[in-house]
């Protein structure tokens, strides 16, 4: 089984075996903002061969990793408050996968075709499924 974590997911904190199986704590967002997204694995399957790019407007969520078998996917900083956080990360939980995505507040990140593939990619990986090309 696959759980995808996407943006506020992460806010469930009262939910402690929640945010141990997502394997990460929250940082709260800073205001709505220009994001950049950057500094993809490019060791995972799920980023490898992904490049740079912006979110028109988002809030910019943050995770810190607290499972040591998470992985970072790529990272993310807002324009405005310049900000540097985890925005993606991914981990095996027993059978199972869980991918986390944080952006998504505004729908210019689901607008974004960069950002929709790494929802599409992160969903093949989280079912244990071949990631196939994302044509957009």
């Amino acid at each position: 089984m696959g759980f995808m974590s996407l943006h506020c997911t992460i806010a469930a904190m009262e939910k402690r075996k929640f945010m141990e199986l997502i394997g990460v704590n929250m940082i709260i967002h800073g205001p709505l903002q220009s994001l950049r997204v950057h500094n993809f694995n490019q060791d995972h399957p799920i980023t490898k061969g992904m490049k740079d790019f912006d979110i028109a407007l988002d809030e910019n969520f943050g995770a810190e990793l607290i499972d040591p078998n998470a992985v970072k996917l790529y990272e993310s900083t807002g324009y405005m408050d310049k900000r540097h956080d985890v925005g993606g990360w991914c981990l095996e939980q027993g059978k199972g996968r869980v991918v986390g995505l944080l952006a998504g507040h505004t729908y210019f990140a689901y607008q974004d075709p960069n950002y929709v593939q790494l929802y599409w990619r992160g969903a093949h990986w989280a079912l244990k499924r071949d990631i196939p090309p994302y044509n957009g």
